[in-house]
């Protein structure tokens, strides 16, 4: 999602684990291949949401305290710090995350956010 930044790592991982790297979309069509997905793997907040409104399950890389927040709040529960990563632990965590996602329950956590985020959009609009 940031490809200046992400492109290379992103495509170093995916050669190594037989993965693709999809690029130079806009976000309706990340989600519309993310509902396809067996899994997903993201260090983007963005892409991380994406993945859980499509209801994919997801292992974010955390390089930043917004993932380590922000993305469990929404539903996502595999965090992996960044500098942690290996092979090892990124596997585990992939076969926890397809074996443990409940897709429908992301989907109503992430209804459930958008109603609040209305709800407080309708409480400033009512302030002003």
């Amino acid at each position: 999602m940031q490809n200046s930044s992400d492109y290379e790592v992103c495509l170093s991982v995916a050669e190594k684990c037989g993965g693709r790297v999809i690029h130079g979309v806009d976000a309706g069509k990340v989600f519309s291949i993310l509902s396809g997905a067996e899994f997903a793997v993201g260090m983007r907040l963005h892409f991380l949401f994406l993945s859980l409104m499509a209801g994919t399950p997801a292992v974010g890389l955390s390089y930043d305290l917004k993932i380590d927040f922000a993305y469990p709040y929404a539903g996502g529960e595999y965090i992996i710090p960044s500098h942690c990563v290996t092979a090892e632990n990124l596997a585990r965590a992939v076969e926890n995350t397809q074996k443990n996602t409940d897709s429908e329950k992301l989907r109503r956590r992430c209804l459930e956010m958008r109603e609040l985020a209305v709800h407080d959009i309708c409480r400033m609009n009512s302030e002003t």
